[in-house]
Order: structure tokens, then sequence, then C-alpha cells
């Protein structure tokens, strides 16, 4: 079954201040959606809403099931999080790394057959197969950042939130995850990226979610999303061209 994920007026409040105040989506299978917005708009806030991270007011269900009322293996098999600037903070192999990917599935400690192929695709997938066998504290930033995405995908889950996964990435590597990523959404599955760069966002995604100090100023395509006065008025930006890997934008 595609999965339907809808926020109903998400709103979080910390230290006395507004992170998020009512964000409303509604988000079917097969969509790979782009949060946008200046620093602090509100981005990792909306995704740690979505997977339960931390408490929220409003509503946040998949396929009509409240995320909080999922038991944690169950919510754990249907939501895989890659946080940004994600670490591990122990000497293992990369492979035993993205096995954790695995655990929600796992019987006891256990992996199966499948639980190993899961592995070795995801591994394959992110570019990463060739450190399967290296520590994870001897690899680069950028290495360990595929080896990350890996485990995220390693979970099979229908919902696939990733926070700026490719900040630590050279060029080449930031096209393939985000290739990757839009694979993941063609196989009908939810991808939801907090993104900086609106080349990628405008490239790569169906539709684009405009944060501003916390509130949803649009949630369209992204001609419509990032149209030249919202542009102007949420980010400082206008157009200047094409550029490669689509629109330029220059500061006003």
């Amino acid at each position: 079954m595609s999965p339907h994920l809808v926020l109903d007026d998400v709103a979080v409040t910390r230290g006395g201040a507004r992170l998020l105040d009512g964000v409303s989506l509604d988000i079917a299978g097969g969509s790979f959606v782009a949060l946008v917005g200046p620093n602090g708009a509100g981005k990792t806030t909306l995704l740690r809403a979505i997977a339960a991270l931390g408490r929220h007011e409003g509503r946040v269900t998949l396929d009509g099931v409240a995320i909080e009322a999922m038991a944690p293996r169950a919510r754990a098999r249907r939501l895989a999080y890659l946080e940004q600037g994600g670490a591990s903070h122990w000497p293992v192999r990369a492979r035993e790394l993205v096995a954790l990917g695995r655990m929600p599935h796992a019987a006891g400690s256990h992996l199966s057959a499948a639980d190993d192929a899961a592995i070795d695709a995801a591994l394959v997938a992110a570019d990463a197969m060739v450190f399967a066998e290296r520590r994870i504290d001897t690899l680069s930033g950028g290495e360990r950042a595929r080896v990350l995405l890996a485990r995220a995908l390693a979970v099979g889950a229908p919902v696939l939130l990733v926070d700026e996964p490719t900040a630590a990435l050279d060029p080449r590597h930031q096209l393939a995850v985000f290739d990757i990523l839009r694979k993941e959404a063609d196989a009908g599955r939810i991808v939801i990226a907090a993104i900086h760069d609106l080349g990628f966002a405008d490239r790569y995604a169906d539709r684009i979610a405009v944060l501003d100090r916390g509130r949803l100023d649009a949630y369209a395509p992204a001609g419509e999303a990032l149209a030249d006065d919202r542009l102007e008025r949420v980010f400082g930006l206008r157009r200047a061209g094409e550029g490669r890997f689509g629109p330029r934008w220059e500061s006003i």
C-alpha cells in the first residue's frame, strides 16, 4: 500500500520560542518533498516532529495512524531518519553501522539473508560498498555521510526523512545522493529532505515546502513555490539565469 503522511497544524515551542507554528502538509507515496527556508526557519524541527523526536502540538499520521501511537519498533520500520551531520561514536566497520538500519526488522540479534541483501543493496546504492570493511572513524566526512545514508536506506522504510544529506559531499556525490532520493520516491516511498541548495530542490523535488520563521509560506511545485516574489521576500534572492544544475540566484 502506498504510504500517506498527513501533518495537521503541527507546532513546536521550546524555551518559550515558537519554532514551528501551524504547519499542515498532505504527502502521498511516490513524492519527493524538499523543505527549504532560511537558517532557523524550522526545517530540522519539522523533520524531528514527523519522526516523533521531541514533543509537538498538532497531529502527524501515517496511513491514518498517529506517529506517537505506534510502538517504537513499528515506527522505526515505517520511518527512517538521517539527521544533519550524523556521526558514529564507535569505531565499528561501515557494514556493521549500516546493519543497524535492519535492527527494527531483525529477529533478536540475528540478521537474515534478506537483511544481508538489504544491507548490500544500500551500500551499493550509496556508493559506499568500497568502505564496507573499513572502520567508520577512518573515513572522511563525505565518505562517512555516504555510509550513514546507506544505513537509512537499509531500513527500507516507506518514509525517508533526510536533513541536509549532501552538506559534506563533493559535487559528483551530491548529484548521486539526489539521484538516489529521487529513485526512492519513484519506487513509491515518501522522501522529505531539508535542502539549502534551491537548485537541487528545483531540479529533484515534486513539491517544495517553504518555511519562514516557523510558518509554512508555500507548499507547491517548484515553479510556484520558488516564485520571484517569494524568493525576494523569504530568501532575499533574485534569479540570475540558468546554471549547470538548474536556476541560479543572487542576493538583492
